[in-house]
């Protein structure tokens, strides 16, 4: 008899609790949980893909002086990136503008002295062969004339390519050119290399060819 007793209070406390429950809810319903709602948007999404690649010189040159010459100026900073055709070394032009004109001064002497044998050959008062002897000292004061604009030239050292250079191995002030060439710097044009999954090549293939069949139809 006490066992039924204590089991009766038991479930009069349980629906006691139960009551009480649904009084505060209310309506009786279940609690519903809050829910956040987000709109989609629409973005470009860019493929990558990381490789492990490695960097080589595609091209790599050794700048040098082709002349004797002081070093006149440096026209870069060490490992900078330099354009094709930029100035990077100036060897001192004077001695070599001074040769051009002493060049060039002869060259008119001799072709002025040419033209005077043309004229006394056609009246037969000089020989054949002083003729051709003139004609001789003009083509060598030519080609004395014609060097000389060349090593008027590499006084100024130009980059051969674009690419990164690197440190100057002569300050200015210094001889450069005597007894050889003088390495100045090296000029280098880097490249990398990576290895890529075939598939992935072909993918991206594809999606180019599909873009510019795209913007040629948009196009039309």
């Amino acid at each position: 008899m006490p066992n039924t007793t204590r089991a009766l209070r038991c479930l009069l406390a349980g629906l006691a609790l139960i009551l009480a429950s649904c009084h505060q809810r209310g309506d009786g319903g279940p609690v519903l949980p809050s829910v956040t709602i987000a709109h989609p948007r629409s973005q470009p999404v860019t493929e990558f893909l990381d490789l492990t690649g490695s960097v080589a010189a595609s091209r790599s040159v050794d700048l040098v002086a082709r002349i004797s010459g002081y070093l006149q100026s440096v026209n870069f900073a060490d490992g900078a990136y330099v354009e094709a055709g930029q100035l990077l070394f100036v060897i001192e032009p004077e001695p070599y503008k001074q040769q051009l004109a002493s060049n060039q001064a002869a060259l008119l002497q001799a072709q002025s002295e040419f033209d005077r044998q043309q004229q006394l050959i056609s009246q037969d008062a000089t020989s054949t062969a002083n003729l051709e002897k003139w004609r001789s000292t003009r083509d060598q004061a030519q080609a004395q004339m014609e060097l000389s604009k060349i090593n008027l030239g590499y006084t100024r050292v130009t980059a051969p390519f674009a690419g990164r250079i690197g440190r100057r191995q002569v300050d200015p002030g210094n001889l450069v050119g005597a007894g050889g060439a003088t390495k100045l710097a090296t000029l280098d044009r880097a490249r990398v290399r990576a290895n890529c999954e075939a598939r992935f090549s072909q993918r991206v293939l594809v999606d180019r060819l599909l873009s510019i069949i795209s913007l040629a139809a948009a196009a039309a």
